[in-house]
């Protein structure tokens, strides 16, 4: 639908602007003149740049201060233009401010966080649309906070799990890249004016010397093709899937990936739960925001059969990712009270194990890179040293 841009006068005499949907420029005057404005200019504005999510620190601290405007009872677009004075991020101040906008032309405010859902968080509407609803608002936000921060730990729980032996094997590949180039061909230029057979391993290692360049190239494509092709196809609901698979039967990393998905599912749908949104609609938002296709399918196949009267037993085993125990605790507490406190437990449970996951995967990994380092030393080393053996043969058998 088209934009407008607008600048009027309320009631009061104070100036605004901002933009407006609408089909043509009389349905666009029409509302405004609904909204109490005097119009002063309408033009058809020019399209909006996509909008890139906010930073996580970014869209941490805009949480953190609208939940204690909402607690001070700080009516919101003047708290949020309160909010955008004080920012230093650009594109967070614009968020800020052209959500203020909406809330001055009327549109209530879990409309506004719709509008921006692409800057936002996926679940940040379904939050406030219930805060707004049962008067908690302020409440949900600081519970919300504590989400973001959770999501936070797990995502490192990933990252470090991965950072160092990446980093080591990176280094070792170095250094092994620089003794093939550098080492093993002044070695086989010694070997050429001897007669002597060179043996296998010897052999093979000089055919990797002269063959460097291609081989890192093959190397280098293998390692960045798990890194390119899923950002060239990140839209692909399909490739994500694929993708998540094959992460998912990974050993050990497989375990750990899935308990930290699990951890921000159960502990985004406490909050909703807590908040009174219904299981369908907690569980729809809950998938988005766990930032996992899999997990998104899991959650619309249980959100529907809920609809849909159906038993959330039969919908269970066809889960892909959600575990046999939360569809279990939906399914006995649907009706209680204690569901909430349920899924915090649950979130805390799959957080502790993604925990120890981490723990197995550095005291598996460490150990594994010792010996696949020390195995590619004892291949140089028996390469380079082989022939002399051989050489010492020859001289003491003549």
């Amino acid at each position: 639908m088209p934009q407008f841009h607008y600048q009027a006068l309320t009631s009061g005499g104070r100036t605004m602007s901002g933009r407006l949907d609408a089909e043509t420029h009389d349905d666009a005057a029409a509302t405004l003149a609904q909204m109490g404005l005097s119009v002063r200019a309408l033009e058809l504005a020019p399209p909006s740049p996509p909008q890139t999510p906010l930073g996580r620190s970014e869209f941490l601290l805009f949480n953190q201060q609208l939940a204690a405007v909402a607690l001070a009872d700080i009516p919101l677009e003047q708290g949020l233009r309160q909010l955008a004075s004080d920012v230093q991020s650009p594109r967070m101040r614009a968020a800020i401010a052209s959500i203020a906008d909406e809330l001055e032309r009327g549109t209530p405010i879990d409309e506004a966080m719709t509008h921006h859902g692409r800057a936002l968080s996926p679940l940040y509407a379904a939050i406030v649309r219930a805060g707004v609803r049962t008067g908690r608002l302020g409440e949900m936000l600081t519970s919300f906070t504590r989400h973001l921060q959770f999501a936070a730990e797990t995502r490192r729980i990933l990252y470090e799990a991965l950072t160092y032996p990446v980093f080591v094997f990176v280094l070792a590949m170095a250094v092994m890249g620089l003794i093939f180039a550098f080492v093993v061909p002044e070695v086989g230029m010694i070997y050429e004016g001897m007669e002597v057979r060179l043996p296998t391993l010897t052999v093979l290692s000089l055919s990797i010397a002269r063959n460097l360049e291609t081989i890192a190239i093959v190397l280098l494509a293998l390692v960045a093709a798990p890194i390119l092709v899923p950002l060239a196809m990140r839209s692909s609901p399909t490739w994500a899937r694929l993708r998540e698979a094959a992460l998912l039967r990974v050993p050990i990393f497989g375990n750990l990936y899935r308990r930290a998905l699990l951890a921000r599912l159960t502990d985004a749908l406490a909050i909703l739960v807590g908040s009174g949104s219904d299981l369908p609609t907690a569980l729809r938002s809950s998938g988005e925001a766990a930032d996992s296709e899999m997990v998104k399918a899991d959650c619309e196949r249980l959100a529907v059969t809920i609809e849909r009267g159906g038993d959330i037993h039969l919908a269970g085993p066809k889960t892909a990712l959600v575990s046999p125990m939360i569809v279990y605790t939906l399914s006995v507490r649907a009706q209680g009270g204690e569901l909430a406190d349920n899924l915090y437990t649950l979130s805390e449970m799959y957080a502790l194990q993604a925990r120890q996951a981490q723990g197995v995967l550095h005291a598996l990994l460490t150990p594994i890179l010792i010996v696949f380092l020390g195995l590619v030393v004892v291949f140089i080393m028996a390469a380079v040293f082989a022939p002399m053996i051989s050489l010492v043969q020859n001289v003491s058998g003549m």
